[in-house]
Parts: C-alpha cells; sequence; structure tokens
C-alpha cells in the first residue's frame, strides 16, 4: 500500500465507527483487502475500507473530506486499471453491499443495499 502523511489517528477515528473494516498498510489483511480482480493491477492506496452499511459509504466519504483524501468506489475489483494511482485515497470495496431477501412464502424477492438500510 502507499505510504501516507494523513494521521493515523484520523484512519482510527474511521475504523471506530465502520460496521465494516479498515485496512492500513501493514496489516495483516492488508494484501487481501487491497487486491483487484485482475492481478496485473497493483493497488496501493493509504487505506481500504470493506463497507458493511450504507452508513459505512457516508463515513468514508466524510473522513475522506477531513482528511484530503479521495474516495475510490470500487465493486468487485473488475476495471481497477482506471482508477489510476491510488496514493491519497481510501479504496472503498462495496461488494458486501448486495443483499437479497427471497421470502418464499410470498414469492417475493427484494433487493437491498447494506444491512443497516
Amino acid at each position: 500500500m502507499s505510504t501516507s502523511t494523513v494521521p493515523r489517528t484520523g484512519l482510527d477515528r474511521l475504523a471506530a465507527v465502520l460496521d465494516g473494516s479498515l485496512a492500513r498498510p501493514g496489516d495483516p489483511d492488508s494484501d487481501a483487502a487491497r487486491q483487484a480482480w485482475h492481478l496485473a493491477v497493483d493497488q496501493r492506496p493509504t487505506a481500504v475500507v470493506r463497507a458493511g452499511s450504507v452508513r459505512d459509504v457516508v463515513a468514508v466519504v466524510d473522513a475522506a473530506r477531513t482528511l484530503g483524501l479521495r474516495v475510490a468506489p470500487q465493486g468487485t475489483g473488475l476495471n481497477a486499471g482506471p482508477l489510476g494511482p491510488l496514493d491519497d485515497t481510501i479504496l472503498l470495496r462495496t461488494s458486501a453491499l448486495r443483499v437479497v431477501r427471497i421470502d418464499p412464502r410470498r414469492r417475493v424477492g427484494r433487493r437491498r443495499i447494506g444491512r443497516n438500510q
């Protein structure tokens, strides 16, 4: 992951409010968190957030604004190349926000985003 001048405490505050998770350079899961589907693309963001709710997306945008960082949303890791260099960027992984609920008795399917909606 990239090196950044972002104070660790700013990212600590973000991590504390997330329903999902935050990985930074040096964290045990940072390589897996930043990996794109296309392995030739080596994404090196300041941090990776795996959003667990819509509330997490809002928190990431707010934190990025406060910390002077970009936000690069990524659903599945496909088409990672066009994101460009991710220095001073929070990579926002949104793949966990896809939830489908099936009610077989009523024969109804509903798509929801996240669990805190």
